[in-house]
């Protein structure tokens, strides 16, 4: 099985609904693989799904029911659009990241246009070049923490 996160196996307050909590439990003593595929950053949210996964496993499935890895439920991880990808281990396996070039084209660009960056590293680590309302946004999605950093070529 694969599944968006946010507003599907989700809800809009980024707790798991009982019906799809129960249905992750039996996929999972069953040994059917899930895979998360999502736009967001390997994050705070990881940790949040997989305690209310995890978490409340009593009796009989308590012992069967043990995530992979911080990252992970059973199966690979597919995260930040694509962009970074781990195994059922959590080790990310392939990763997609902006040559520096293109990273300071769009730096210079912004700093122009007095545009906020966003900027998706390879180290799980959310980048910007200042904090701002936009860069809020992201704390409800359970992203990681935006830092206001320089923004280098470590940038998804």
């Amino acid at each position: 099985i694969v599944t968006d996160v946010d507003g599907t196996l989700m809800d809009s307050k980024h707790q798991l609904p009982a019906a799809n909590k129960e249905a992750l439990r039996r996929c999972l003593a069953a040994g059917v693989p899930v895979v998360l595929a999502t736009g967001k950053h390997r994050g705070p949210w990881v940790s949040s799904l997989i305690s209310q996964v995890f978490g409340e496993a009593s009796g009989r499935d308590a012992g069967a029911l043990q995530p992979l890895s911080d990252w992970t439920l059973n199966a690979p991880g597919v995260f930040v659009q694509g962009l970074l990808v781990c195994n059922a281990a959590g080790q990310v396996v392939f990763r997609n990241t902006l040559p520096d070039d293109v990273v300071r084209l769009c730096l210079d660009v912004a700093s122009r246009r007095g545009w906020t960056v966003l900027a998706y590293t390879d180290g799980d680590r959310v980048l910007s070049n200042r904090a701002d309302p936009q860069t809020e946004r992201l704390r409800p999605l359970q992203e990681p923490a935006v830092e206001v950093a320089a923004i280098g070529g470590a940038a998804v």
